[in-house]
């Protein structure tokens, strides 16, 4: 059980742009790639049940937005 959920718990801990965008979606706070100077929009939190489908595509292209620049 810990052979699985160990690797799982440091790939949720190194979300990238995709998983950050639908959490702060979530809570009504801007995104990571939002302009600073525009108001968030309203808490959605029908935002969390995306978060799972959007995770394996940034466990995939982690690799490449940390070497593009993205810091969570």
């Amino acid at each position: 059980m810990h052979k699985v959920l160990l690797p799982l718990l440091c790939a949720a801990s190194l979300s990238s742009c995709a998983t950050s965008e639908m959490i702060s979606r979530a809570q009504g706070q801007p995104g990571p790639m939002d302009n600073p100077n525009v108001q968030p929009p309203p808490p959605m939190p029908a935002y969390y049940a995306l978060v799972p489908v959007v995770f394996p595509f940034d466990a995939i292209t982690w690799p490449i937005q940390l070497a593009m620049g993205y810091r969570p």
